[in-house]
């Protein structure tokens, strides 16, 4: 092979890598998009930390708390109880047919006076109804002197009638059980160190792609070359070859005298619930000394950009190894944004389901009395 011959393995390679990671990250994040579990929980612990973040902005400092002294442990219980039903009653209101043109917003600042979460018109921002949450699960009942006599007080089934008899309009939410269930399991979170207030995703991509998740490393080594002839003659299907040069150049930075890497950003489409959006999956090619010294002029003279374009090439490996975590990082990024605007589809979707049956009801109704 000449170098020619090596500019198109590395450019079909990179490009076979790429639609395998998009394929994967597409039936990832179909995952995340039909569990609303997750986007909520990581929603959930961002929200604490802007609300404390000199106490529970972590999921270390919640650790912390969680497995420390019973005071400690106490006004974590507490917080969670507290902040969890807001939070619970946000989402709850949110899924409402009739709240599909509003929003509902709980603000950062957890010592505001009397209102916990305010109902604004999502186009002219204006409020629409002020709420104060009381999840009160022991005998007393919910300390009510700073509620505005404008806010809806909001409470669970056995506390409701002595907000009624104290002249609020009222709103039942949860009973007690409910309530409980929902603390212990944010409080079980936290104690597990799982109190995550970021997507997994993004996480595992910032760090170096660990597990492989966004881009790729490999090792183009003289076996890898003769695996790239086999896979073009029809040899090797696309994923013997990709098991090939994983397995074949897997030691190429080790044993090889490895001196130079080739990465090339190679943009792939990743689909989910019907949406596509591209992004840069990063491969790099850690070259081995015998292939380099037929790869490197071909770089040196600026012809393989006829053919891999942003390709990039590497004389130092740890300049590779910062700019490859690099982009990675900002590729999830992007797929973080993207995940984010498939869940706000799929709550406008769910909203809109729901009133279509509701309007297929009205319409088998007045058959029916037809």
């Amino acid at each position: 092979m000449d170098e020619k011959d090596y500019m198109y393995m590395i450019n079909d390679t990179s490009e076979l890598l790429a639609k395998q990671k998009a394929d994967y990250l597409s039936s990832s994040l179909a995952t995340f998009h039909n569990s609303y579990e997750l986007t909520d929980n990581v929603e959930f612990w961002k929200w604490i930390g802007r609300n404390y973040p000199n106490k529970y902005a972590s999921a270390g400092l919640l650790a912390e708390a969680a497995n420390s002294n019973p005071n400690a442990q106490r006004g974590l219980r507490t917080m969670l109880q507290g902040k969890g039903y807001e939070w619970d009653f946000m989402k709850a209101e949110r899924a409402k047919p009739v709240n599909i043109g509003s929003k509902f917003f709980a603000g950062d600042d957890p010592s505001q006076f009397g209102i916990d979460v305010t109902k604004k018109n999502l186009i002219s921002d204006k409020p629409q109804k002020l709420y104060q949450n009381k999840a009160y699960v022991s005998s007393n009942n919910p300390d009510l002197h700073n509620t505005p006599k404008n806010a809806v007080v909001v409470t669970n089934s056995n506390k409701i009638s002595y907000a009624d008899r104290q002249g609020f309009e009222t709103q039942e939410f949860m009973d007690d059980s409910s309530i409980i269930s929902a603390t212990d399991r944010r409080v079980e979170q936290a104690k597990s160190g799982n109190a995550c207030s970021s997507y997994t995703i993004s996480n595992v991509a910032a760090a170096s792609a660990k597990a492989g998740v966004i881009g790729v490393v490999v090792g183009m080594s003289t076996e890898a070359v003769v695996s790239y002839k086999a896979w073009k003659s029809g040899e090797l299907s696309d994923d013997e070859y990709l098991s090939d040069i994983m397995k074949s150049g897997g030691e190429v930075g080790v044993t090889s005298g490895a001196s130079t890497a080739i990465m090339v950003p190679v943009q792939a489409a990743i689909t989910a619930a019907g949406a596509s959006s591209l992004i840069g999956i990063p491969v790099t090619f850690v070259v081995s000394g015998a292939v380099n010294k037929i790869v490197a002029p071909a770089f040196g003279s600026g012809e393989y950009k006829k053919i891999l374009g942003e390709a990039k090439f590497y004389q130092n490996l740890e300049s590779a190894t910062r700019d490859f975590v690099q982009l990675a990082g900002y590729s999830a990024e992007q797929m973080e944004n993207f995940m984010s605007n498939m869940q706000v589809q799929q709550i406008k979707h769910n909203k809109m389901k729901q009133v279509s049956k509701r309007i297929d009801q009205n319409l088998k109704d007045l058959y029916n009395k037809i």
